[in-house]
């Protein structure tokens, strides 16, 4: 009815173009906001309680509680997506066990390697000592004024101190 009031009106042809050009434009324009408006509506009322039921499965992964993410299967569109992200958050758990045996493995060994060294040192410190008081005796049985020898049970002599092979008149470095 606008349009054959409009094309039987007294505008020029011209006028008509540019009033029919602004009135579709119009038009198109309230139809698509209507539309927009009803699939916002539409996708809310859609994925509003399975964007919900996703948020609380990524809280519940972020805290590391890997067992119980659970999604309910939803829509038939998102079983694919609610797979994926199930599947996903089983490897993320098997991942975080694996770290955490592994970080206990190395943590076990790390105290074995430190207990070794330790072990290690306290015989360094050992030998150590016993190496100066083997200086000591030695010096010790260099400049005594009296005869030593020290021999094996199979009756080796090992060693003489000079005064002792002086008294027995025999070479020193022959023992």
């Amino acid at each position: 009815i606008g349009l054959l009031t409009l094309f039987f009106s007294q505008y020029s042809l011209e006028e008509k173009k540019d009033r029919m050009f602004f009135s579709s434009v119009s038009i198109i324009f309230c139809i698509t906001v209507v539309c927009v408006f009803l699939i916002r509506i539409l996708l809310k009322k859609y994925l509003d309680q399975e964007l919900l039921v996703f948020g609380r499965a990524i809280d519940t992964l972020s805290r590391g509680d890997y067992k119980s993410v659970s999604i309910n299967q939803g829509k038939i569109e998102f079983k694919t997506i609610i797979q994926s992200f199930l599947s996903m958050a089983k490897q993320l758990g098997a991942r975080e066990e694996d770290l955490r045996q592994k970080t206990e493995s190395m943590r076990q060994i790390n105290l074995d390697l430190t207990q070794e060294i330790q072990e290690r040192k306290k015989k360094v410190e050992e030998l150590k000592e016993k190496e100066i008081e083997l200086i000591k005796f030695k010096q010790f049985a260099e400049h005594s004024t009296q005869g030593f020898g020290i021999g094996a049970l199979d009756g080796k002599i090992n060693y003489i101190n000079q005064t002792l092979a002086n008294l027995i008149g025999k070479e020193k470095d022959e023992y």
